[in-house]
């Protein structure tokens, strides 16, 4: 059984030297999520450091998966690395905020997570959810097509 180590920013020890951390644990991904919000977009530091260091990464290791995993509202397609290349999370890219049951979008995410890892692949589209998704995961990405998972207004 293979091991994986996930890693996130908040596991930073305090006296510690935190951007040198954060590069060097970059620099040994294979898999960087982007957890993306108003205030993710907002933060200078997010887009000069992680964002164009994962692109930088990605032109010298084309196998590394850059996965933005939508949270809530915002505009996160922008001129200069656009995060919006890659196909975000959950589904269509559809806010974790805007699931009547945010579980059920976590659970899409985390799904979508393992078969990255376990098959070596990027979720891209349809076909890939048809092929791919377990079939309680299939159901719901055909409930997310229709717009059965929305918060009620």
């Amino acid at each position: 059984m293979e091991k994986y180590l996930i890693w996130y920013c908040s596991e930073l020890e305090a006296g510690s030297e935190w951007n040198k951390d954060i590069q060097s644990n970059f620099d040994d991904s294979d898999i960087i999520c982007f957890m993306i919000s108003p205030n993710f977009m907002k933060t200078k530091y997010i887009h000069e450091h992680e964002i164009a260091r994962a692109f930088k990464l990605k032109e010298e290791k084309p196998s590394l998966k850059i996965v933005p995993i939508v949270l809530d509202f915002c505009r996160w397609t922008t001129d200069n690395n656009n995060l919006g290349q890659f196909t975000g999370l959950p589904y269509t890219a559809k806010p974790i905020v805007d699931f009547d049951n945010e579980n059920m979008a976590w659970y899409i995410v985390e799904e979508c997570l393992r078969i990255m890892i376990e098959k070596d692949l990027n979720p891209k589209g349809d076909d890939f959810y048809r092929e791919h998704l377990p079939a309680d995961v299939l159901k719901i990405y055909q409930r997310i097509v229709e717009g059965k998972v929305d918060k009620k207004g």
